[in-house]
């Protein structure tokens, strides 16, 4: 299978819902499944950047295109050519914002006793 089907198949299906195949990949690569030094790297960006939006954004592009290209065998740069080619920009935006979330909620915990501490 080439590259690019690799990738096609983890962004098949509606990709604005959490339980899309790509997006729970996304979930256990944020959840420190892929290791522990890129748990830490993760968790040290979202604490410096938590409430800054195009920081985040950037963060969850860079993240998901990671994923995909550990995932499928790819660098990531071709990972986000395949996904800017395969959806429309309003759902790319709509992606990030989601993607977004999921990473604040998943953090939420983890910055907040960070904080208390």
């Amino acid at each position: 299978m080439r590259k690019r089907e690799r990738v096609l198949i983890k962004l098949e299906g509606d990709i604005l819902s959490p339980e899309q195949y790509g997006r729970h990949l996304f979930d256990l690569w944020i959840s420190g499944c892929y290791g522990q030094e890129q748990w830490d790297r993760q968790a040290k960006f979202v604490k410096e950047n938590y409430d800054d939006d195009k920081a985040m954004r950037r963060f969850v592009i860079t993240e998901f295109c990671l994923m995909l290209a550990s995932e499928c065998d790819c660098s990531s740069g071709y990972a986000q050519s395949i996904m800017a080619t395969h959806f429309d920009k309003t759902t790319l935006d709509k992606l990030n914002v989601a993607l977004i979330k999921d990473v604040r909620k998943y953090f939420e915990h983890y910055i907040n006793e960070r904080k208390s501490a």
